[in-house]
Order: C-alpha cells, then sequence, then structure tokens
C-alpha cells in the first residue's frame, strides 16, 4: 500500500491508503504502486483513478496539478 493524498483548492478529495494509483501526466499515464521511486510529474486534464483490491476505488477528475512520490507517500495538489 501506498499512503495517497489528494488536494484541490477546495480541500481534501482523498486521504488513505491505496494499492494503485494511475496519474495522468504530460507524458503519458503513470502507475504509483509502493515502494515506486520518489519523482515530481505535472499532470494533465484526465482523471486520477485510484485502485484498492484490484478494483477502482475512485475517479476523481483533473485539470493540472502535481504529484510527488517520496517514501511510500504520494501527494497530489491539482485544480479540477
Amino acid at each position: 500500500m501506498i499512503k495517497t493524498e489528494i488536494i484541490s483548492y477546495n480541500g481534501s478529495l482523498y486521504n488513505g491508503d491505496s494499492n494503485l494509483v494511475v496519474l495522468p501526466t504530460k507524458t503519458g499515464e503513470i502507475g504509483i504502486m509502493k515502494n515506486h521511486e520518489a519523482i515530481i510529474t505535472q499532470l494533465q486534464e484526465v482523471n486520477i483513478l485510484i485502485y484498492h483490491d484490484k478494483k477502482i476505488d475512485k475517479s476523481i477528475p483533473v485539470k493540472s496539478g502535481f504529484a510527488e512520490v517520496v517514501n511510500n507517500k504520494l501527494i497530489v495538489t491539482i485544480s479540477q
């Protein structure tokens, strides 16, 4: 599991553990799982998909934003 926090200017949209988070980046989709290497990336306008137990738990629309992965924690800031 990876600790996942997604924040917009309206507040917290998701805060919990995930098996997989698929991020829509400027260069294509990136799947983030436990022990992913540290990265910072810019997001494009598509949905963030959060998986739990091999099923989509939540889909969050994104207009733009940034994501950072460090030490099994994913922090995403977005505008919707």
